[in-house]
């Protein structure tokens, strides 16, 4: 029996003007590989249509897994929970909104493939695109957010919160078992797990595409600061261990 080649994680909350193309997107991609591969839906106590939509999109897929929590957990529980179901050789999750066009998954895997552990997506790095460029508030907002986190957690990357990121089945098992944080700071507690670790991260350019709809907002924004102070402490108490 041929072994799942790719998981791949995709995280959704009341996404339901969203969710229906990009998985449109994403089996129209995968169904074209010569490998087996598995999606997961980590639907997080929506109040919209967005189960519904995942529901009516099955037929598209040759595997999709579908969990789903009666009320919400946060993004980091979702990542968590897909990334310790999947059984793929290489585990990836992205976003609803398909901001890194799907395809793009090959510049991941054939990085991973160099002898990385973890292959993140960019958006600051030479090569990357923003389409359409980025207004100067949003990017100070971002780009200021990332040096402080890397200052805060002593971390060398230039864009920690891409959601777009792939993991061997070996990283995956040992970094999201030891995940704490359920909201967007998990992101940034992946990668100080991996640093701990010691496991090899490459960064890499990607093309991004800014969407309308953001379902980030400011309070998730400082909700997210306030985790790094977490990550800090968790780390002290000896949790990562």
């Amino acid at each position: 029996m041929q072994d799942i080649f790719l998981s791949v994680i995709i995280p959704a909350r009341n996404e339901e003007k969203r969710i229906g193309q990009t998985l449109e997107i994403v089996a129209s991609y995968l169904n074209k590989q010569g490998y087996l591969y598995e999606v997961i839906i980590c639907e997080d106590g929506s109040t919209d249509n967005t189960l519904k939509i995942v529901e009516s999109k099955r037929k598209l897929f040759k595997s999709l897994i579908i969990i789903s929590n009666k009320t919400a957990q946060g993004k980091g529980a979702g990542v968590k929970k897909g990334m310790l179901k999947a059984r793929g050789k290489y585990r990836m999750f992205m976003d609803a909104d398909n901001a890194t066009p799907f395809e793009q998954v090959e510049k991941l895997l054939k990085t991973v493939k160099e002898g990385y552990d973890i292959v993140i997506a960019s958006r600051y790095i030479s090569g990357a695109r923003l389409v359409p460029p980025r207004g100067i508030l949003r990017t100070f907002i971002s780009r200021g957010g990332n040096i402080i986190i890397n200052k805060f957690l002593k971390l060398p990357y230039k864009d920690t919160r891409c959601g777009f990121k792939l993991f061997t089945a070996e990283a995956a098992e040992k970094i999201f078992p030891k995940v704490l944080l359920p909201g967007f700071g998990f992101d940034d507690e992946v990668l100080v797990l991996a640093q701990k670790f010691g496991l090899k991260v490459k960064e890499v350019p990607v093309e991004w595409h800014e969407k309308k709809e953001s379902k980030v907002s400011f309070k998730d924004i400082l909700k997210s600061f306030l985790e790094m102070w977490e990550i800090k402490k968790n780390w002290k108490e000896g949790k990562y261990d």
